[in-house]
């Protein structure tokens, strides 16, 4: 692979006078042998950059919308650029299967990484970059389209010259390190200690605890009693009519209101034989 290099001799940035840099980019194959061109304390608001081809969308305030434009461009594939928007002639180039997601990994770990364009955003941010979506294409010409571009415009922020890696696998395991992971998983002793279950108990007591001071609704103790209890059908001697017009939830709850123990009532339920003035049933009758 071929790379970029840059003796970088003085940098002075302040919009307010002017940005001075004496750069050389060349070759690691060729060292010293002049590539781009050099930049000697250049007044940089007076040069001009010529736009080079057209654009899909554009985000100029990254910084501030980078959100919506990682959402808009979610799961489409394509070309990207950021441009560093004081000096325009340094740009990157970049290929995706997912620009929105690639976006939001520059946006995070850009200033993380190694090469021009994190040494870019580690010192200045990403207040003064923009980000371009130059074209979209099917995910098989990513390479190709990205090559084309690094070709014809040797962008300075790109320390590659040329993408050999697939952005279709990018972010996929290999069967061989799938295999090795459910390996090490498997028969693992996840027991946890006495101590840690202290401390997570000790992490949820009173008024850490989620429902602390709250109760749940009527509705949601009655369907969670119904679910779990036994529905008991009780009706009036005299009438037959449905006690309440609904059925007790619980056997608990029938003992609590009627003249009947919790031990008693399995012993009339379905008997079809009145207790105290009332009959006991499992179903509606």
């Amino acid at each position: 692979m071929n790379y970029y290099t840059t003796l970088i001799i003085f940098l002075n940035y302040n919009f307010s006078k002017d940005i001075s840099l004496l750069s050389i980019p060349f070759l690691i194959s060729h060292p010293g042998r002049l590539y781009r061109f050099v930049l000697n304390k250049t007044f940089w608001p007076s040069l001009k950059k010529n736009k080079k081809h057209t654009s899909i969308d554009h985000c100029k305030n990254f910084s501030l919308n980078h959100n919506l434009f990682q959402k808009k461009w979610w799961g489409i594939s394509g070309i990207y650029k950021l441009t560093f928007l004081p000096y325009r002639y340094f740009y990157y180039y970049g290929s995706s299967i997912n620009l929105g997601q690639r976006f939001k990994y520059h946006f995070v770990n850009g200033s993380k990484q190694t090469g021009f364009l994190a040494l870019f955003l580690k010192v200045l941010g990403w207040t003064h970059f923009s980000v371009t979506v130059v074209e979209t294409c099917s995910p098989h010409k990513l390479i190709e389209r990205e090559n084309w571009y690094l070709k014809n415009y040797h962008p300075l922020l790109n320390m590659l010259t040329q993408n050999y890696t697939d952005p279709r696998t990018l972010f996929k395991s290999s069967p061989i390190k799938n295999l090795k992971i459910s390996t090490t998983l498997k028969g693992r002793d996840r027991k946890v200690t006495d101590q840690t279950r202290a401390k997570m108990s000790a992490s949820k007591t009173g008024s850490k605890n989620p429902h602390f001071g709250k109760s749940l609704s009527k509705h949601v103790l009655d369907a969670a009693a119904i679910l779990s209890g036994t529905p008991i059908y009780v009706y009036d001697k005299k009438t037959f009519t449905l006690i309440n017009g609904k059925p007790f939830r619980s056997i608990r709850e029938v003992a609590k209101n009627l003249p009947i123990s919790t031990v008693t009532v399995p012993k009339k339920l379905d008997t079809h034989k009145p207790f105290k003035g009332y009959y006991y049933f499992s179903k509606l009758q």
